[in-house]
């Protein structure tokens, strides 16, 4: 304290100039820090409508690939545009390319479970894919982690996903943002393991 009370007093302008600097070093170190992140992994945000084309056509990019039990079916336009329409469909986005997208679904559909531990304002995510060009890169972990964030600022208790047993990808990064396996569960005619964390 008496250091910036003596460049305050003492050194006049300029030690006004290394008091600020001073005081604003930490904040710049975050800024730099979060430029990074963004770079490397681009930023989360709300889905534009003019994006839906590219987000359906990255739903089939995965359909076929171990563990995925997605089809033509599902997740189709109507799910898609039931995600956006309730502002709960969410795109990871690095320049010019859509990296990944994610949804928070609007009415929980899994509260029948008897797993859960957690039963106090309960929210789920589903329907994650990352573009196949970013995949194992660290993208998929990193949005799970800002769709939680989201979660987390809305008031949200828990959250909740499924993850086929299959898809040992998944399973992984879910583990490594913190969800736990409440077991094994038979959902839409595949076996799936509920998982759940605290935002």
């Amino acid at each position: 304290i008496y250091g910036f009370y003596y460049l305050w007093n003492e050194m006049g302008l300029v030690g006004i100039w290394v008091c600020l600097a001073l005081l604003a070093f930490p904040f710049v170190i975050w800024a730099i820090v979060a430029l990074g992140i963004c770079y490397r992994f681009g930023s989360l945000r709300r889905a534009k409508k003019e994006e839906l084309p590219q987000i359906l056509k990255l739903y089939r990019s995965v359909i076929g690939k171990p563990g995925c039990h997605w089809s033509i079916t599902y997740p189709n336009e109507v799910t898609l545009h039931e995600d956006f329409s309730t502002g709960n469909l969410f795109v990871l986005k690095k320049g010019r390319y859509i990296v990944g997208a994610g949804s928070i679904v609007p009415e929980n559909e899994l509260d029948d479970l008897l797993c859960w531990h957690y039963r106090e304002n309960p929210r789920e995510v589903a329907r994650i894919v990352i573009n196949p060009d970013f995949q194992s890169k660290g993208h998929g972990k990193y949005l799970v982690h800002q769709l939680c964030r989201v979660l987390r600022k809305s008031g949200c208790k828990s959250i909740r996903l499924l993850a086929s047993t299959e898809n040992k990808r998944a399973i992984r990064i879910y583990q490594k943002c913190g969800f736990l396996s409440r077991g094994s569960v038979n959902r839409y005619d595949h076996q799936y393991y509920a998982f759940e964390r605290i935002p």
